[in-house]
């Protein structure tokens, strides 16, 4: 895993950042030239390192795609994917900051140091840099923690997955419980209600048998009470939820409450 001195048969993630970070007049912000635009992977150095930048990140690219992971940028921020995880890097030199004296006060002022470091951005962040060891020198333990990250993003996804799974296997059978009940009660309801109306009807016929019975040994069973008690004994049969017959007059009528359906009254 060793980098080499020179840029070799770059990829082209490296050729995008190199022609930009070295092409003249870039702008340096705190002495570092740096890659902030889309499809520019994450670097930020001084120009007499971006070379050393470019190889190293050009290294870790080869490597990561030779593994079969990949490294891709997402507008101006770079990720390498491991077991279908993305996991967020960047390179950057560090600042050295120093105080000014200005005259009426004392401002802060940032110089390149020299040292690369590497982050992994992730909670927590996870960076490498120059010390006793270069980050050149630091290569494997960086890789092996980048796929070790990926492996453990990976777990925490299936886990996640599987729980949401089952969460939703749960709430399903919840969600069908809750509708047989609605329409176990709904059929209850009814069979109530008819029960109702079946004693309600028993209780009319009887009702007009008896006022049948009494005019008949009053001897004053009229004409217009005959036609009454067809009426009524039709109406008991419209209302009645063996016959249910049809009545033009009460037709859009709500037989268990009695009233227009919703329907007809809008």
């Amino acid at each position: 895993m060793t980098v080499s001195h020179k840029l070799i048969n770059p990829d082209k993630l490296t050729i995008a950042a190199r022609d930009h970070l070295t092409q003249k007049g870039i702008y340096l912000h705190n002495g570092l030239a740096r890659c902030f635009r889309d499809n520019l992977i994450s670097i930020k150095a001084a120009p007499k390192n971006v070379n050393r930048a470019l190889r190293f990140m050009d290294r870790l690219i080869k490597i990561l795609k030779a593994k079969g992971h990949d490294v891709y940028v997402r507008y101006d921020s770079t990720y390498v994917c491991i077991e279908q995880e993305e996991i967020k890097i960047s390179l950057r030199e560090t600042l050295k900051r120093e105080m000014v004296d200005n005259g009426r006060w004392k401002s802060a002022k940032y110089s390149p140091t020299g040292i690369l470091a590497f982050k992994m951005e992730r909670f927590p962040d996870k960076e490498w840099k120059d010390g006793k060891l270069s980050i050149e020198e630091q290569l494997p333990q960086i890789i092996a923690k980048l796929e070790l990250e990926g492996m453990e993003l990976r777990e925490k996804t299936q886990r996640r997955q599987k729980q949401q799974a089952e969460d939703e296997i749960k709430k399903k059978i919840e969600r069908e419980l809750r509708q047989k009940r609605e329409k176990e009660l709904l059929a209850f309801k009814t069979l109530l209600v008819n029960a109702s109306r079946f004693h309600q009807a028993t209780i009319l016929r009887n009702y007009l048998n008896k006022v049948e019975d009494s005019k008949l040994k009053a001897n004053v069973l009229t004409e217009e009470t005959i036609k009454w008690l067809d009426w009524a004994r039709k109406k008991v049969n419209w209302y009645d939820p063996l016959i249910e017959s049809v009545d033009d007059l009460l037709s859009g009528i709500d037989r268990d409450i009695l009233a227009l359906e919703i329907s007809k009254r809008l």
